[in-house]
């Protein structure tokens, strides 16, 4: 297999990425494997601070920010789940919630 090369805009984009996404979403999102991901972010010495409580997956209103940010890119209920490591029924019923009661509802990251 050919080696790919990151370009600096892609680097620039994984560094704005890595810290709110896990490696697959960041995959997706790049259009690169997860094992490059985790490679180049180790490389750029970045982490992602991603927070679960048990098995189920912790919101934050950073986190549907980032959920809308990819609605707007053009990304699919079901990409979407992956970039957050959960599913596509979360995906859904957390876009509803927050439609109908505002981001005042999800807690902040270290609040």
């Amino acid at each position: 297999m050919r080696n790919n090369p990151w370009t600096s805009k892609e680097e620039k984009r994984l560094i704005d990425i890595y810290p709110r996404f896990d490696r697959v979403g960041c995959s997706i999102i790049l259009n690169r494997t997860a094992k490059s991901i985790r490679a180049k972010a180790s490389e750029l010495g970045i982490k992602s601070p991603r927070v679960s409580i048990g098995k189920k997956r912790s919101f934050f209103a950073e986190d549907i920010a980032n959920v809308f940010e990819l609605v707007q890119m053009g990304f699919d209920c079901e990409s979407i789940a992956k970039c957050f490591n959960c599913n596509f029924a979360t995906v859904g019923r957390v876009i509803r919630d927050a439609k109908l009661n505002g981001l005042a509802n999800f807690p902040l990251r270290g609040a």
